[in-house]
């Protein structure tokens, strides 16, 4: 072997080595304290998935109580239909295997959905940059903070972006060859995308149309049968999937209201927020580096798909102001939208750094400040999981619960989690009290009422108030005004629990 065979063949392997590496850490950092309970991010929405898969657990199940499988049931019934329990279903029938619930389960399957997305976006980024803008795009996806945490949770938006993730890098594969069996690829892994959580549909048109456009006009496009069949599969699971939820469930009907506000697009506090938000999870430099990176793309059809992903998420984000304000994870489609735009400067930077003078000094300081990159990430995130043992929380629920079982009554809770934990771990179900932001997002929905209003409508025939949000509770001094006409009826670590009969 000569030697630049060797070194050819040592470059290959140290790449692949490289690549393995990066899969691996992503893996492992998402796998530590996996069992821990679902409550270090969003603990709302990863519990209405928790109750959801419960209820597909407990039906029909002889090992449970048929007093508990009724409370499941109908507990899962009232999460109501906002995108098909695809996880949810799959996290259950796990639980059939396991003999038992457990919940990180479903968090597995989370992340074996990220890392497939993260494969397509190495194979992606490979094609469209240099080897060093692959490993750059895929460290990005696999080791930024934001996505570690937010891509290993119980919900369904890991498994809707890393879909989008595979539909990008298959209609890209499809332009070049053309072929029926890419088309149908493609198709179906878009429809999975769209199926799995509808927003997908929103943010992948913007790409493909701009890069199919970029080719061909549309009077040849429309032309195209194969564009016809990715078009077709691609809508055919959500159209049927709205079908039945409007006109048949019903339930998926309802799911439209209270979730649009375009008067927000005019108010410049929503692009504030937005941005400070961008800030937090990625850093504004990396947002900017990644527009520039558009802009050193070679390929005329590759900037316009890129132009096309980023336009996806702005319009995206244009559609559900409130919730790009409020909810973080809403954001989790930017992560490989900013990883793929920044492989192109990585490239660059490379040919930039092997025309200097002292070549090897220089790769040496930049993997050293990639070393550094990727050991804060890892150690910042296993701080962060780390601080806090979320299982001491079920002894608090259950507690609760306890007491409350003890005369039994309607209940209203002031709770940081609209009552989530309490239904989940204590099997009781309350009516919510809404917080000082749930307040303001009702008037948004044009609800306003005075309190007294209020208070009459939410505590009608309730027996307790629970109060487990006492920070929250320190906010609404009016509702700290009314509760003291009434007598404490139980009180513990962290919760207060009102007599609302006991002051009549």
């Amino acid at each position: 072997m000569t030697r630049q065979k060797l070194t050819a063949f040592i470059n290959a392997n140290c790449t692949k080595i490289l690549v393995l590496v990066i899969f691996l850490l992503g893996l492992g950092i998402r796998l530590y304290d996996i069992t821990d309970e679902p409550l270090e991010f969003h603990p709302t929405r990863q519990l209405r998935s928790a109750i959801i898969s419960r209820g597909f657990y407990y039906h029909k199940n002889p090992n449970i109580p048929p007093d508990q499988v009724e409370f499941a049931e109908k507990q899962a019934g009232k999460a109501g239909l906002i995108e098909p329990p695809i996880l949810e279903y799959l996290t259950a029938q796990t639980y059939r295997i396991v003999g038992n619930e457990q919940v990180w389960v479903g968090r597995i399957f989370s992340i074996f959905f990220w890392l497939l997305g993260g494969w397509a976006l190495y194979a992606f980024s490979r094609d469209i940059s240099t080897l060093t803008g692959s490993i750059a795009a895929l460290s990005i996806y696999f080791l930024l903070p934001f996505s570690i945490i937010a891509s290993r949770t119980l919900m369904p938006d890991p498994m809707m972006v890393a879909f989008t993730v595979i539909s990008i890098w298959a209609v890209y594969e499809w332009e070049k060859k053309r072929s029926l069996r890419w088309a149908i690829f493609t198709g179906l892994v878009t429809g999975f995308a769209i199926l799995s959580k509808s927003v997908a549909g929103v943010i992948l048109i913007f790409p493909f149309a701009f890069f199919i456009l970029s080719k061909e006009n549309i009077k040849s496009a429309l032309k195209n049968c194969q564009l016809w069949l990715i078009a077709i599969l691609a809508a055919l699971p959500s159209v049927v999937y709205f079908i039945f939820g409007i006109f048949i469930d019903g339930r998926l009907a309802t799911q439209f209201s209270g979730r649009f506000f375009p008067s927000l697009n005019t108010d410049p506090a929503f692009y504030a927020q937005w941005l400070l938000n961008l800030d937090e999870y990625f850093s504004l430099i990396s947002l900017v580096l990644g527009v520039v990176g558009i802009a050193l793309v070679k390929e005329h059809k590759i900037r316009w798909l890129l132009v096309g992903w980023w336009a996806g998420y702005l319009v995206y984000g244009f559609m559900f102001p409130y919730h790009i304000m409020t909810h973080s994870y809403y954001h989790l489609p930017l992560v490989p939208i900013i990883s793929v735009s920044l492989a192109p400067l990585a490239a660059r930077l490379t040919d930039l750094v092997n025309k200097t003078p002292q070549k090897r000094f220089n790769w040496a300081i930049i993997l050293t400040a990639f070393g550094i990159f990727i050991t804060f990430n890892l150690w910042s995130v296993k701080h962060e999981l780390k601080q806090e043992d979320y299982r001491t929380d079920i002894a608090l629920w259950e507690e609760i619960a306890d007491v409350l079982y003890e005369q039994p009554g309607a209940v209203i809770a002031l709770t940081a989690d609209y009552g989530t934990s309490l239904k989940y771990y204590g099997m009781v179900s309350p009516r919510h009290w809404p917080s000082i932001g749930d307040i303001e997002y009702s008037d948004l929905s044009g609800g306003e009422k005075t309190f007294n209003q209020f208070w009459y409508i939410k505590t009608s025939s309730v027996h307790f108030f629970l109060v487990a949000d006492l920070e929250e509770f320190e906010k609404q001094e009016e509702l700290q005004e009314r509760l003291e006409n009434y007598p404490i009826y139980a009180e513990g670590e962290g919760y207060i629990i009102f007599d609302l009969k006991g002051g009549e």
